[in-house]
């Protein structure tokens, strides 16, 4: 095995892993907001409709339990995707990856023996593939934001560009459903309290 590009490859999985850990964090956070304002925003509205029954027009009961709703369902969504165990799960295995490319970056740079060489390299790839075993994969998209640019002018690379440019559409359309349900939970709070 060529340790160079052994060491490349992990240098690319470790740092496309990374990248997986911290959006699944980001992800499982706006979710979450979006959840505590959906559970604010069912509260509030319960409380509106018990203190003042006749609240938009007698419909204070139908906003309560629109929410209820809204804040079972977010409840199942963040219980099923469990963003904070995949993000930490993802986290090792890239510290797991990380320490297998210190290793044989260290290594490409000895002169070793054949023999010693094999075996080393055996052990490196056995380890890489137990840290990989530690999470789930990282997306393609992950893998386009990790990688390095290429050199040279952008129109000889413009595959990579392509391919980076979903990744990034992906990912903003991923975390725009949360954000998206986070604004309107917060407005949802807003406009009842300040139509009181």
């Amino acid at each position: 095995m060529d340790l160079e590009k052994f060491s490349e490859r992990t240098y690319t999985t470790f740092t496309s892993r990374a990248r997986a850990a911290d959006r699944l964090s980001r992800r499982g956070n706006l979710w979450t907001i979006a959840l505590a304002l959906s559970s604010t925003a069912t509260v509030v509205a319960s409380i509106l409709s018990l203190v003042r029954p006749n609240y938009i027009e007698g419909r204070g009961g139908l906003i309560s339990l629109l929410s209820s709703v809204l804040t079972l369902v977010l409840s199942l969504i963040v219980s099923t995707l469990r963003y904070e165990a995949r993000s930490r799960d993802l986290f090792h295995s890239f510290r797991s990856v990380q320490r297998v490319s210190a290793k044989a970056e260290h290594l490409s740079a000895q002169c070793l023996s054949t023999d010693e060489s094999n075996r080393l390299s055996r052990e490196l790839e056995a380890d890489y593939q137990s840290a990989l075993d530690l999470s789930e994969n990282h997306t393609a998209g992950d893998y386009y934001r990790a990688r390095k640019k290429p050199q040279g002018k952008m129109l000889e690379n413009l595959s990579y560009y392509a391919d980076l440019s979903r990744a990034q559409l992906t990912r903003t359309i991923g975390d725009a459903i949360p954000f998206s349900l986070v604004v309107a939970s917060g407005l949802l709070i807003a406009w009842m309290i300040l139509t009181l």
